[in-house]
């Protein structure tokens, strides 16, 4: 056990972070916070050490249950994200994982279905190439100034909203 001294200084600012949940496509709700949140530490707009909502208060912000909310943050200490502890929370890792040969064919196996469609719809290798380089662009450099944070600053549009972040 760690004494309290060894546990990291954690940034209590509250999460500026806007969480897009879309409630009508097949991909699984607990997937699709995973997701937003390590796009959120890709692009630095989670800090490391940054604290996270409880799983009461994110499940009860965006109007999920707290078993798909936990399930989240559970995959998201498994592959190395974040790490939560009973007395302080949730908070993203001080180190993340670096890409090793395992990091490298579980990304593998998720890309070959992506490159599957690429090639039945016809895209030129060259022009996949592009929208990778401008994914990963837009990742790098993301900004939102035209939406809701979750500290409750406007929007420009009227995206349904429950507590303290915004969901789409």
């Amino acid at each position: 056990m760690q004494n309290l001294q060894d546990v990291p200084e954690i940034k209590r600012r509250k999460c500026n972070m806007l969480i897009k949940i879309d409630f009508e496509i097949d991909t699984p709700i607990y997937t699709q916070l995973r997701n937003q949140i390590v796009i959120g530490i890709a692009s630095g707009e989670l800090k490391p050490n940054e604290a996270l909502p409880s799983v009461r208060r994110m499940s009860a912000d965006i109007g999920i249950h707290a078993h798909t909310v936990n399930k989240s943050y559970a995959i998201l200490r498994d592959e190395g994200y974040i790490v939560i502890d009973r007395r302080s929370g949730c908070h993203v890792a001080a180190t993340l994982p670096k890409s090793d040969a395992g990091f490298i064919e579980a990304i593998k196996a998720k890309l070959a279905p992506i490159v599957a469609e690429v090639m039945c719809h016809g895209m030129q290798t060259e022009d996949f190439g592009r929208l990778c380089e401008a994914v990963l662009s837009e990742i790098a450099g993301q900004t939102r100034t035209d939406n809701v944070r979750s500290n409750g600053e406007a929007r420009s549009d009227d995206k349904a909203r429950k507590g303290g972040i915004t969901y789409e």
